[in-house]
């Protein structure tokens, strides 16, 4: 348990790819007992036991426990912001008096998950007194159903390539099919003799470099073709022997997310497809943010699979008949793939349209032309291109929209979870509509050091109110952000919800009454 526990504190401290995929490599490699590390892979993967006590009574427990008042308790829990961490620090021995496993508190929970209160009582108040800070974190987390990590499969995924040596296709295909702790060994699940991952294999994905102003001169139609570039998922289908595989650009699993598009399995031979996923209603696609909810859902019901629906849009093929065909050119690839698209015809897989151009001023007014068709850019293909990981830049381009910016008031700061907490990094920035101030975005990157410690000072100093980690601060700072796009949003108390929020700078010349309003920013929206 202790172990595991001080894996997932360096884990929540830091947000470097690599070293998240070393600290769960370096777990797996020293942890001994195959159960916990099997538990440790189902819990980062979001497959957790069922909670059995609501936090408002571990809450009631803790105060009884430890005889503090009311106050005291709940002025803690402002500060750590977690009501798991605020007992973890309060209830915890300095060390860890029992040996058991993590498997071994899991069972534990488990056992209990139908026990009256006192019975429930009596393993938390064990727990409390025999497990550190960390661990008792992990128990609290754990009895009550919240234990959650905010990581991507992708990195458990090379974390597990990492300790085990195995091809990080068959790894990714194996973990993300439906499998639970409490039923298979870690031999079983790493077991991968007479494997048929191999068919789900993806081929690398082209890599699409950001075109720069002198290079738009150089397109000419001859020698070049233009798409829309899509805001989606990016991914391929992967249909081989009877199956259908959608994998990433990240290279995770998605098929058990797209049941839609289980028709391919017959019919239409084999093949590889390279495209993007997107939401489709109507002749353009939807909000992108819609269907990574979706995605994100564990169930899908009807509801949401005829509000949010999924349409593939297919760019390039990559493989045809079992055949690799990637180093033919891309003009070549382009008629196969339009062929095989006139064979599905099903509106579930688009063919992404060519778009007709005499030279680069028709090439600007098609990019400026963007938005109004759902796309964010432009994808610019030499005709003679070849698919392949090492793609040279001269080959393929995006031409993205000029990003929207807007001034924004701030109005909350969130204490840094990587600096630590003298400092703020997270913020949240308002518009105005009429006299009131609306928060309208978050957004954390864009500034420099030198500024996160100048504005951390002036928090400190013009701070209002705290809610944990958040504080609210005197509306006088204003800030230049950028973003790709707004939609609308029932679940925001603004009505809209915004695209890649980014700092631009700090407009340290403007007052609060210059920044912009929030029907400037609805103006924006793209019915």
């Amino acid at each position: 348990m202790k172990t595991f526990s001080e894996m997932i504190r360096l884990l929540e401290g830091t947000s470097d790819s690599i070293q998240k995929i070393n600290l769960i490599s370096g777990y797996l490699t020293s942890e001994k007992n195959d159960k916990d590390r099997v538990w440790a892979i189902g819990l980062l993967l979001g497959i957790r036991p069922t909670g059995i006590i609501p936090v408002k009574k571990m809450r009631q427990w803790c105060i009884g426990h430890v005889g503090i008042p009311i106050w005291l308790y709940d002025f803690s829990h402002q500060i750590t912001g977690d009501h798991a961490e605020t007992i973890g620090l309060m209830v915890a021995s300095e060390v860890q008096s029992n040996n058991l496993y993590l498997h071994n508190w899991i069972e534990k929970i488990q056992q209990v998950q139908k026990a009256q209160d006192d019975q429930i009582r009596e393993l938390v108040m064990h727990a409390w007194s025999s497990l550190e800070n960390d661990s008792v974190y992990i128990f609290n987390k754990l009895i009550t159903g919240q234990f959650r990590i905010k990581i991507s499969k992708n990195i458990i995924v090379e974390a597990v390539c990492k300790t085990t040596g195995q091809d990080i296709n068959a790894v990714s295909y194996h973990l993300m099919k439906d499998w639970h702790p409490d039923q298979i060994y870690w031999q079983q699940l790493f077991n991968f003799e007479n494997s048929e991952s191999r068919i789900s294999n993806p081929y690398p994905f082209s890599k699409i470099y950001a075109i720069h102003s002198e290079e738009v001169e150089t397109i000419t139609p001859e020698q070049w073709v233009a798409l829309w570039l899509w805001d989606g998922i990016r991914c391929q289908l992967i249909v081989r022997k009877g199956e259908i595989h959608i994998r990433t650009m990240g290279e995770e699993l998605i098929t058990n997310k797209l049941p839609e598009f289980g028709f391919l399995q017959g019919g239409y031979g084999d093949f590889v497809i390279e495209g993007v996923m997107v939401s489709w209603i109507g002749d353009k696609p939807i909000d992108s943010e819609k269907l990574l909810a979706r995605m994100s859902r564990k169930y899908i019901t009807k509801k949401v699979f005829q509000s949010i629906p999924a349409v593939f849009i297919a760019e390039d093929l990559l493989e045809e008949e079992m055949a690799d065909i990637r180093f033919e050119s891309y003009e070549e690839r382009r008629s196969r793939l339009k062929n095989l698209m006139a064979r599905i015809n099903n509106p579930n897989v688009l063919l992404s349209p060519l778009i007709e151009f005499n030279d680069r001023f028709a090439l600007a007014y098609h990019r400026n032309k963007a938005r109004e068709t759902g796309a964010i850019g432009l994808i610019l293909k030499k005709k003679t291109a070849k698919q392949r990981a090492d793609i040279v830049p001269e080959e393929i381009w995006e031409w993205k929209n000029e990003p929207y910016t807007i001034d924004a008031v701030l109005i909350y700061a969130h204490r840094s979870l990587i600096r630590g907490n003298h400092f703020f990094s997270d913020f949240t920035f308002a518009l105005w509509d009429g006299d009131n101030l609306i928060p309208v975005a978050k957004a954390f990157s864009g500034l420099g050091d030198d500024e996160i410690i100048e504005i951390s000072a002036w928090i400190k100093s013009h701070k209002i109110e705290s809610f944990g980690p958040v504080v609210s601060v005197h509306p006088d700072l204003v800030f230049e952000l950028s973003f790709e796009c707004v939609s609308n949003s029932a679940r925001h108390k603004s009505g809209i919800v915004l695209r890649l929020p980014r700092i631009v700078r700090w407009n340290r010349d403007k007052l609060p009454e210059d920044a912009h309003k929030l029907a400037d920013l609805k103006s924006l929206i793209i019915v």
